[in-house]
């Protein structure tokens, strides 16, 4: 038996002797310089001023230290447990390799497979600075052949030195030995001591695995592993390897340090969502180092300048309302000591799609980093517009001054009843499309969506805005209308979505990478700006137009700024979820307010969700020309139409019957109402306007006489008359404004106050 395993092992080792035998073939296939190993540099993030914002080698810690200022034993801890023989070979080591084979060979009946690595210092310096990380014999030879022309070109302390410095990671974004010890240990590497040396040299064979901070108990293990492999090297005393065992780790391990976060959220959206992917794929570029096949690598070791959309300003102000507890309800901590509730922004530039601030919540650190700005959270209402109205309004089936029933209504789906309600279970009777998405009632929602649309080209639709996290299971879900989506939407998409709108119904790909430039300067990526026409520019006009009503008069009527804007409210089941978008033909910014969990209601929800987005769009557009939407030339209006039918008013149609709305020049009503009947002669439509500013008057006169129940007569914004024309009429409109303004200021004074509270419009729906 004993026979047949000497035989096994020979054969093992005649074959690492026969691989290594041909390395040279390698020259003609390598053309990588080990020269290279002093090049690599950090990569840089800069704003879109070019102003830098971080060296990602700065923030994954990484500082320098001459072998001169490594203890002596620290440097046997390491060569004892990577490489004992690393002053005997030439870069490759036979022997080690032999040993490491026969040992996988036993534990795991695979010579390539197991603890053991057979890699020496100097190969594990090539593999991890000039090579990708993939298992193939071909990088195998590639990575013997520059280990020994290493060999040959630095001493063995330069490659220690290298090695040290650049071939070794920590865990918790520590690279290289100088910011390991810091972390851990909160010394110098000079001061280390032989167990902490020792804990140090375990941690890089599994860094995840072996953080003392995360896995106490495998750290320790490891470290006594090493001592083991220090005493037997003979590096170190029986008595040295027994004191330096017995030490608890708690006896000199640092806390995890507290460190200033630069703009966390967006940083890290440009690395992970954007960088690595982009790099991803155009690995294999003659423009970047021969050899370098991991993003990874690529991004953190080899000099990258990335140019992004943040507006630094911006960022700092929504980081500062983001942080700012006066944002949010009374707060507390939860069982992993992160503060609730919590909240996202994101900002963009509709026009070309920039992401010019993100926040993914507040109290950024070790024990929160979730970047809540593309986590799924149920929109509640904020999707109305995107799933319905507007996919509705451009497959023609609606117009803002369309009449539909709000009544209890169910639908039988595979056989279950659905049948939603409106909040507080009250409902408009017959409305218009606009008043039911201005005051978000639930029911013409989903008849709409339902009925009309069709679940599956809403749906679709949706993607088209640019939400992707749809779910097999929602074109089933008529509660889809109201956001009940399985996986929800995450805030960076809705903001994309909204965005759509204010670009005049182009969608714009959302992005915070501009260009990406090698060492030299050399462009390696640049984002070119493609539009996808989702809407027509008449449709997305008319939704922001009714959205604009929602800020005048809707579930959004706190929200009081001295431009145009449109916004819309959501709100989740059971109150989870708050959110507030707001858009203007430059800025579209979104606000999303909840518990990490979901599991706890969030009270005086419209008084915060509108404290942030009117302080950061009055911040973000204080200096700007900020212009209305460009009304096109396609849309008709305001036309005067009978709300008992839909169609054309004439003049015997009483003015609390008459409604005025704008529409698409094809889907003008071109019935008139008989309903009440007379005799009179229609009004051509050319009349309209002289008709228009009649009804105005009176409708001044019957205001106050309106209650419950009865139709209401729908107000849309004019064009503003010249100021000469009617100073009356215009110091008039300017004491009704003020007025509006002292009731809205009452009515967040009051709702502060309340300790629930519910939505504004009460239609808004949970």
């Amino acid at each position: 038996m004993g026979g047949d395993n000497l035989k096994k092992n020979f054969r093992w080792v005649l074959l690492a002797g026969g691989i290594l035998s041909i390395f040279l073939l390698v020259i003609f296939l390598s053309g990588i310089n080990p020269e290279r190993i002093e090049a690599t540099l950090p990569s840089t993030i800069k704003d879109k001023d070019g102003e830098t914002i971080i060296s990602l080698d700065r923030e994954h810690r990484r500082e320098e230290i001459s072998i001169e200022k490594v203890p002596d034993h620290v440097l046997k801890a390491f060569i004892a447990v990577e490489d004992i023989r690393f002053y005997e070979h030439s870069g490759v080591d036979v022997r080690g390799i032999s040993r490491a084979a026969a040992s996988n060979l036993r534990e795991t009946g695979n010579p390539f497979q197991g603890s053991q690595g057979g890699s020496t210092i100097t190969q594990q310096l090539v593999k991890n600075t000039l090579l990708s990380p993939e298992r193939t014999l071909l990088r195998k030879m590639r990575e013997a052949w520059l280990a020994y022309r290493v060999e040959r070109s630095l001493t063995k302390e330069e490659i220690l030195e290298y090695y040290l410095n650049y071939a070794t990671y920590f865990h918790h974004n520590n690279y290289g030995i100088q910011a390991a010890s810091k972390f851990y240990f909160n010394k110098e590497v000079s001061d280390l001591t032989l167990e902490e040396g020792a804990l140090l040299a375990g941690i890089i064979r599994h860094p995840s695995r072996l953080s003392p901070h995360e896995y106490p108990e495998e750290s320790k293990k490891r470290q006594e592993t090493v001592l083991l492999a220090m005493k037997e090297g003979g590096f170190i005393s029986e008595e040295e390897y027994n004191q330096a065992k017995s030490r608890n780790l708690e006896e000199f391990l640092a806390p995890i340090p507290q460190r200033k976060f630069v703009h966390p959220h967006f940083v890290d959206y440009v690395i992970y969502e954007e960088a690595l992917p982009i790099l991803r794929d155009i690995i294999g570029s003659r423009d970047l180092p021969r050899g370098v096949q991991d993003a990874e690598k690529l991004l953190y070791f080899h000099g990258l300048t990335i140019y992004t959309t943040m507006d630094r300003n911006l960022q700092v102000r929504s980081e500062e309302i983001i942080n700012n507890p006066a944002s949010y309800p009374a707060s507390g901590k939860d069982e992993g000591g992160v503060i609730q509730p919590q909240g996202a922004l994101v900002l963009s530039e509709p026009e070309t799609g920039r992401i010019l601030a993100m926040v993914g919540g507040r109290d950024y650190g070790y024990h929160n980093m979730i970047n809540r700005a593309t986590s799924h959270r149920s929109p509640g209402s904020a999707l109305k517009p995107i799933l319905v109205y507007a996919p509705a309004m451009e497959e023609g089936l609606i117009s803002p001054a369309s009449l539909l029933e709000d009544t209890p209504t169910a639908w039988k789906i595979n056989g279950q009843e659905y049948k939603p309600k409106n909040f507080n279970d009250t409902y408009a009777g017959t409305t218009t499309i606009r008043n039911a998405l201005v005051r978000s009632l639930n029911v013409p929602a989903v008849k709409v969506y339902n009925d009309f649309l069709g679940r599956e080209r809403g749906i679709a639709y949706g993607k088209s805005f640019g939400i992707t996290t749809f779910d097999e299971s929602d074109r089933h879900n008529p509660a889809a209308a109201l956001g009940g989506l399985l996986n929800g939407v995450k805030p960076v998409e809705l903001t994309e979505a909204y965005a759509t709108l204010a670009n005049k119904g182009t969608r714009m790909e959302h992005h915070t990478i501009s260009r990406i430039e090698n060492r030299q300067g050399k462009i390696l990526y640049e984002h070119r700006p493609q539009g996808k026409k989702v809407v027509s520019e008449e449709t997305a006009w008319l939704i922001s137009n009714i959205l604009k009503d929602v800020v005048a008069r809707g579930t959004a009527s706190s929200l009081n700024l001295n431009f145009p804007v449109a916004a819309k409210t959501g709100t989740s089941q059971d109150f989870r979820d708050a959110w507030l978008v707001g858009y203007t033909p430059s800025l579209t910014a979104t606000f999303w307010l909840g518990y990490d969990k979901g599991d706890t209601p969030v009270v005086n929800r419209t008084v915060y969700t509108t404290r942030v987005l009117q302080d950061i769009m009055s911040y973000a557009l204080r200096d700007k020309n900020n212009r209305d939407f460009e009304r096109p030339e396609n849309i008709v209006g305001p036309v005067s139409i009978c709300s008992l039918r839909g169609h054309l008013a004439t003049n015997t149609t009483p003015a609390n019957y008459i409604i005025r709305d704008y529409f698409h020049v094809n889907m003008v009503p071109t019935q008139y109402c008989t309903a009440f009947t007379g005799g009179s002669i229609p009004p051509p439509l050319e009349e309209e306007e002289e008709i228009e500013e009649e009804l105005e008057e009176e409708e001044g006169e019957e205001e106050e006489e309106e209650v419950e129940g009865e139709r209401e007569i729908i107000e849309i914004d004019l064009e503003p008359r010249e100021p000469d024309k009617d100073k009356k009429i215009e110091e008039e409109e300017k004491e009704i404004e003020e007025e509006k303004r002292e009731e809205k200021k009452e009515k967040e004074d009051r709702l502060i106050e309340e300790e629930k509270e519910e939505p504004e419009v009460q239609e808004d729906p949970g």
